[in-house]
Order: structure tokens, then C-alpha cells, then sequence
């Protein structure tokens, strides 16, 4: 009798059958990598695409901004210049050192000017002013043709220092109409290249372009040679400027996926280029690592297979099989996690850009703020009525103490929340300065900690703002010093405002002014009921829910 526990014999012409059928397997599989593989480098390429495409749009949004800032810049000129503030020495004085430090923090920005009617420049960031004359610039011409604007102007030479820069201008008409003058602000190729260096990823060999008139390239951030200051060729010129991607070799015989976007409505483009060669190259460095993998498990699947066949009737052979296929399993299973791993720290940086876009947004918000008080500012030199005058520099301040919150939130680390201590000692710093509280010996302490969310701070900004310029102005006389004390703090479910003044308070009967308005209406919106004491000073406190 036979051993059961050997494997039987096998048939005349099984070997064959097993060969051809373990061929058409390996063959099967053989193809159906390939076609992932082919999928796989499509799917590189869109994701190229899809890329620059993001990178062209940001690239946009970035160039904008700038122009935007020019804009505003013009702006302002032409709501303060007129007949009497040209002739106006002093006023021409502190016109171009406002200017100075609206543009500290814009490096971009090269130069702002103000010339006149004759292309003389009459006022400006530089101290102290260059003899120039603008009368030979093409837009000046066209401003004085009748040409309101505004006008950009790309790659032209500075006057005064011989770099290359953008000029962005625009009319000034005088108020009883006519030709007055002319707004300037040019822009720093320089500076601007390094925006676009800082966002161009090396790795990728990248292309980051400004594209000006005439098709010249204005900015080339790029592996060598630099291109700036030449004309895109014949065939980089007819392909369509449009945000659909395309492909084409340029200048340096490389095939690059391009997209290009157009600015505002200014003849200015921006053009981002991946290369083709480097996005092949990384496909095929991962490519190889999966291939390696693959031939790895086909070998391994293949074996198995045989001895499956061979030894089919064996409890213990097919045991072991049971072993490598989980193995097999185990395997893809640690693949599988890591490229969730990987898929996670990719959504990590998605959301840490997200946030600061968010920051950014706050940044814009709050220079645009500024903008809004130095504007008020300016207007207020016009107004010769001090009563009128004070209301304006009340509106400016409170403004600004409204762009402190989004200061605030730019300047840490978390997006949506704002940390009350610093923010309520910069406000009190701010208001100390409006009203020279150290001069007059007067002592502002802020106590707080904890954070609170975006809209809770700009109510409580207010309240504390309206508190500490109500002392300021009321209760410390002239020779008289004395202390504020801002108390900020979070209790169960209640946010608690206290200031105390030891100041020489005023009588109850009083009525209320335009500071204890807007905290009353402020306090009635956060539904916090409002307590004023006088005992040897003036103690107010709010308290309202979160």
C-alpha cells in the first residue's frame, strides 16, 4: 500500500501544462505592469501640469499685489496733491516723509514721486530730492495728451541710480480741472526677482518669468543663462498666453511644461516652467523601486505557483504558501501605510500653507488699514476747524487700533486665535503714544493672559482703546501723573474688562461722549452689561459670555 503522506505521482504531460500555464500568468502580469506603468507617467505629468499651474496663479497673486500696493500708493497721491499743496513748501516736506514710511516695510517699492506739469519732481520718498525731469518718458506724454491712467511702464533705467525698475503712473488734475501733475511709483526688478527666487523650487529646474512689452523677458528666475532683458524667440512667442498648460522646448533646447498668465489688465504676463526631463527622470527613479519590488513578488509568485502545483496534495506545502502569501499581504500592508504616511504630511503642508495664506490675508488687511488711517490722517492737514481736526485723528487712531488685532494674528504662529497680552499692551502702547502718556508721567499696566478668537478681540480692542484714551484725555490734568490698570481675564464662560484710573474722575451727571458710545454700543452687541464707579478715580467694568 501507498504512503498518504507522500505526494502522488504525476502524470505524463503535467509539466508542460504547468510551464505553459505558469508562462501566460507571468506574461498576464508582465502586461498588466506595464500599462500601470504607462498610467503612472501620465499621472506624473498632470500632476506636473496641475503644478504649475498652482505656481503660475501664485505667481500672479504675488505680482498683483505689488501693482495693487502701486495703486493705492497713486491713489493717495492724487486725493491729497492739488493747486494749493504744490505750492505748499511744508506740506510737499511731510508729504514725501509719510510716503518714506508707508513704503519701510515694501521693499518692492523702489521709488514714489510727485512731478509737475513740467516733469519736475516737486515731491517724493528721496530726502533730500534729485533735480530730475520725467518730460522724455513715453507715459509722461501720455498723461499730459490727456491719458488719465494708470500706466505701466516696464523695463526702463532709474534717472537717479540707473537700475532697472517698473513705472506705474497716473494723472493729477487740478480741482478746477486741467493738467497738474503726474503720480509715480516704480518698482525694483531686483527686489521683485527675489520674490520670484523664493518661490521658484530649485529641484524641479524650475522657470520663473516676467514676461513685459514687446514680449521682453523683465525677470528670469531659471538654471543658466539668465534671460532677462531678451525677447522670447519666435516659437516661445506663438505659443497662446493662456492658463492651459503647454509643451515646447525653449531658448535652452529643454522641453518644459509651461503656463502663463496675464496680470490685471496691464501688458505684464507671468510664465512658470517645469521641466519635462526632471519630472521623466523622477517617474523613473520611482519606476525602478517599484519595478524591483514587482520582479521580486513575480519570482516569488511564480515559485510558489510551482511548488502549489507540484506539491498541491501536501497539508504542509500548502501551508507554507498560506505563510508567504500573508507575508506577501504583510508587505503591501507596510507599503500601504507608508503611503498613507506619506499622504499625511502632504496634507500637513496643505494646511501649513493654508495658514499662511490665512496670515497673509490678515497682513493685507491690516497695511490696508493703515493705508485707510494715513489717508484720514491726510485729509485732516486739509481741514482747518480743530474740532473737526480731533474728530479725524480719533477716527484714525481707531482704526488703527483695529489693524493691531490683524498685526497681532500675522505675527504669531496660530492663525485664529489672538493671544491678549501682547495684543492689549502694543494697543496700550499705541494709545500711550497718541497721547504722550510718559511725558506726563502717566503709568499704563496691563494685566492678561489666555487668548481669545478674532471677533471677541476687536470688540474688547475697542472697549479697552475708548477706556484708556477716555484717562488720558479727562482724568490726568496738566502736571498731574498718575496710573491706568487694564485688567483682561477669562472666568467660567465670562470674559471680565476692568480699567482703573486714579485720575481725578468726572461727575456722574455727565453725559456721554463719543468714547463712552461706542463702548456702550460695542458692550450692547456682546450682550455685557457696563459698571462706572467713581471712588478716587474712575473704575469701569464689563463682563460678558463667551
Amino acid at each position: 500500500m501507498r504512503d498518504r503522506t507522500q505526494p502522488g505521482p504525476i502524470r505524463p504531460g503535467s509539466w508542460s501544462v504547468t510551464v505553459g500555464a505558469m508562462a501566460l500568468f507571468v506574461m498576464a502580469l508582465l502586461a498588466v505592469m506595464a500599462a500601470a506603468a504607462l498610467q503612472s507617467r501620465s499621472r506624473a505629468v498632470a500632476e506636473a501640469e496641475r503644478a504649475t499651474q498652482d505656481a503660475a496663479r501664485l505667481l500672479e497673486a504675488q505680482v498683483a499685489y505689488v501693482l495693487d500696493v502701486g495703486g493705492t500708493i497713486l491713489a493717495l497721491q492724487a486725493a491729497i496733491v492739488n493747486e494749493r499743496t504744490i505750492a505748499d513748501e511744508r506740506f510737499r516736506e511731510t508729504f514725501g516723509r509719510d510716503l518714506r514710511s508707508l513704503l519701510a516695510d515694501k521693499p518692492y517699492v523702489f521709488r514714489a514721486f510727485v512731478v509737475d506739469a513740467n516733469g519736475e519732481v516737486i515731491a517724493g520718498t528721496l530726502d533730500p530730492l534729485p533735480r530730475l525731469n520725467v518730460i522724455r518718458r513715453s507715459y509722461f506724454h501720455l498723461h499730459a495728451s490727456g491719458e488719465n491712467g494708470p500706466i505701466l511702464t516696464t523695463r526702463v533705467r532709474s534717472q537717479a541710480s540707473g537700475e532697472p525698475i517698473m513705472v506705474l503712473s497716473r494723472r493729477i488734475d487740478g480741482e478746477k480741472g486741467g493738467f497738474l501733475a503726474v503720480g509715480i511709483v516704480s518698482f525694483n526688478l531686483d527686489a521683485l526677482r527675489e520674490i520670484f527666487r523664493s518661490l521658484a523650487p530649485a529641484e524641479f529646474g524650475s522657470v520663473f518669468q516676467l514676461i513685459g512689452e514687446e514680449m521682453t523677458i523683465l525677470i528670469d528666475v531659471s538654471p543658466p543663462p539668465d534671460r532677462a532683458g531678451a525677447r522670447l524667440d519666435a516659437g516661445e512667442a506663438e505659443k497662446p498666453f493662456a492658463p492651459a498648460s503647454s509643451l515646447h522646448a525653449s531658448s535652452d533646447e529643454e522641453k518644459r511644461i509651461w503656463v502663463s498668465r496675464k496680470v490685471g489688465a496691464f501688458p505684464l504676463h507671468v510664465r512658470v516652467g517645469t521641466s519635462l526631463p526632471v519630472v521623466i527622470g523622477r517617474w523613473r527613479e520611482d519606476l525602478a523601486s517599484y519595478a524591483l519590488g514587482s520582479g521580486i513578488a513575480v519570482v516569488a509568485l511564480t515559485v510558489l505557483a510551482g511548488f502549489v502545483v507540484v506539491y498541491g496534495r501536501r497539508e504542509e506545502i500548502a501551508a507554507r504558501a498560506l505563510r508567504d502569501l500573508n507575508a506577501e499581504l504583510e508587505r503591501r500592508v507596510v507599503e500601504r501605510t507608508a503611503e498613507l504616511q506619506n499622504l499625511a504630511a502632504q496634507l500637513g503642508a496643505s494646511l501649513e500653507e493654508k495658514d499662511v495664506l490665512f496670515r497673509e490675508i490678515h497682513h493685507r488687511v491690516k497695511n490696508n488699514l493703515q493705508v485707510v488711517a494715513s489717508m484720514v490722517r491726510f485729509s485732516s492737514a486739509k481741514v482747518s476747524d480743530p474740532g473737526a481736526r480731533t474728530v479725524f485723528s480719533e477716527i484714525a487712531r481707531r482704526i488703527r487700533a483695529i489693524g493691531l488685532v490683524h498685526q497681532t494674528i500675522y505675527e504669531q504662529e496660530a492663525a485664529s486665535r489672538v493671544p491678549l497680552e501682547r495684543y492689549l499692551v502694543q494697543l496700550a502702547e499705541l494709545e500711550g503714544e497718541v497721547y504722550g502718556a510718559a511725558e506726563r508721567g502717566v503709568l499704563i499696566e496691563v494685566r492678561s493672559t489666555g487668548d481669545i478668537d478674532l471677533n471677541n478681540a476687536v470688540s474688547v480692542g475697542l472697549i479697552v482703546s475708548e477706556l484708556i484714551a477716555n484717562a488720558l484725555k479727562h482724568a490726568f490734568p496738566v502736571d498731574r501723573g498718575g496710573r491706568i490698570t487694564v485688567t483682561v481675564e477669562r472666568l467660567e464662560g465670562l470674559c471680565r474688562i476692568l480699567v482703573v484710573d486714579d485720575g481725578i474722575g468726572f461727575p456722574p451727571d455727565t453725559s456721554d461722549g463719543t468714547g463712552l458710545g461706542i463702548i456702550r454700543s460695542v458692550a450692547a452687541q456682546l450682550n455685557a452689561a457696563v459698571t462706572i464707579e467713581q471712588d478716587g478715580g474712575t473704575r469701569v467694568e464689563l463682563n460678558f459670555p463667551l
